[in-house]
């Protein structure tokens, strides 16, 4: 990643472009004065919460891996959260495939 990020980095500063990846799978925002471009964008698009819009600038560099990264850990500790839940209600709880389907839709 650092030598895809040092390359984007020097593009970066020729053109002064943000890289987004709004399937989830990289985001890098190199130049604050880019982010700051396309911020009012980025903010219409973005899922909203009670204080605003879901979107901000996080620096340069790997920080568009650490941000994937703390994504991934909240996504797959709600995926383990399910299966174990699953798991006590169909084992220790005795409910058939049918309810666990009707409590899980």
């Amino acid at each position: 990643w650092k030598k895809k990020d040092n390359i984007m980095a020097k593009l970066s500063m020729k053109l002064n472009l943000v890289l987004l990846n709004l399937t989830g799978t990289r985001i890098l925002l190199p130049l604050f004065q880019a982010y700051c471009n396309v911020e009012g964008i980025l903010k219409k698009v973005a899922a909203l919460v009670d204080d605003g819009p879901c979107v901000t600038y996080v620096g340069e560099g790997g920080s568009g891996n650490f941000v994937k990264m703390v994504h991934n850990g909240i996504e797959y500790g709600d995926m383990q959260l399910i299966s174990e839940a699953y798991d006590v209600l169909k084992h220790v709880g005795g409910l058939s495939n049918e309810e666990l389907a009707a409590i899980f839709e």
